[in-house]
């Protein structure tokens, strides 16, 4: 059984500097600096399990028993609320940060997906700064909506005590809707104008990627060791020739509803935005510009602008912002 977190006779969040004296240093753990997957490339919404370990247990970041003190998860996440509803971010993201790692090491305690919701709290928090500029309010909304997203992923395919998933899921629903409403405020547009419907994209996806499933499966019956060995060496290059054209012709089929996918997303966010008065292209990259995409393949894209005023740039940093807001949904 799990000991229960003791923290009711923390009074001052000072008594935990020296469990954080490894983060004080030079080399300190800062969420919004080790999370570079979250910049402004083409990764930063990606938002797997498999990211965030790598993220937590790579370089100077491992373990050091002889540093510090070795707590309780539990007590590391209850410490951490305390903490940030008093406003100690800064503290509380680094309890957050070590809970995270601290059940990462030890097989014997409950993972759970609270140090990840409220790190994404602590970065939604940072993003109300009004002395920051645009563009880091707006990185910080997309960093806590991958972390929310993240989250949302964990409760779907892991199991976790029914009452926490309830609750982190309803939690986690609202926040994302509060993200989407900063968004589109920021990039000056009126929230309430939106019409982004996630679970409708989500099921498109869904259905493309059945399709495709269905069709390989026959292609898989078709190329069965069975069935080749009991056809002329002729039937089976022609099934082989078969095959590659089906492939072809699933890849241009994929690539093409992907291309209409992101384009209607890309509609979506330029209604809330309005017509820029520049000229422009939106050009793809890799397997999408070859035809070659599959149904879990990233998007590699950019925009061409016939101007460099800040204006147009700030306008389609607006809009690719809302696009991968609404791709990480998605």
């Amino acid at each position: 059984m799990a000991k229960k977190a003791c923290t009711d006779d923390v009074k001052d969040f000072s008594d935990f500097k020296p469990y954080l004296e490894p983060y004080t240093s030079p080399d300190n753990y800062d969420v919004e600096n080790s999370l570079p997957w979250l910049y402004g490339d083409r990764h930063y919404l990606h938002n797997t399990q498999r990211d965030f370990t790598g993220l937590l247990l790579s370089g100077k970041e491992k373990k050091n028993e002889n540093t510090i003190e070795k707590l309780d998860p539990a007590e590391l996440i209850e410490t951490g609320k305390q903490a940030l509803g008093k406003g100690e971010l800064e503290i509380a993201g680094k309890l957050f940060v070590k809970a995270m790692r601290t059940g990462m090491w030890d097989n014997s305690s409950t993972k759970s997906p609270e140090p990840y919701f409220y790190l994404a709290e602590i970065l939604e928090k940072k993003a109300e700064d009004k002395e920051l500029k645009l563009l880091k309010k707006q990185r910080y909304l997309l960093q806590a909506a991958a972390l929310y997203n993240f989250v949302r992923n964990y409760l779907k395919s892991r199991d976790t005590d029914a009452e926490l998933s309830t609750k982190l899921s309803k939690l986690v629903s609202r926040k994302l809707l509060d993200i989407q409403d900063s968004m589109i405020t920021l990039c000056g547009g009126n929230p309430l104008k939106g019409n982004f419907d996630a679970e409708r994209k989500k099921n498109e996806l869904k259905e493309l990627r059945n399709e495709v499933k269905e069709s390989l499966e026959s292609l898989k019956c078709i190329s069965s060791p069975i069935n080749q060995g009991q056809s002329h060496e002729c039937e089976v290059r022609q099934e082989f020739k078969d095959q590659t054209a089906e492939v072809k012709r699933l890849s241009g089929m994929v690539s093409d509803r992907m291309k209409q996918f992101f384009a209607s997303i890309i509609d979506e966010c330029l209604a809330l935005l309005g017509t820029p008065s520049y000229d422009y292209e939106v050009i793809v990259f890799g397997s999408l510009a070859r035809n070659e995409t599959t149904p879990y393949s990233d998007f590699e894209w950019a925009i061409l602008t016939s101007s460099e005023e800040e204006k147009c740039k700030v306008f389609f940093r607006n809009l690719t912002n809302l696009v991968h807001l609404q791709v990480g949904e998605a």
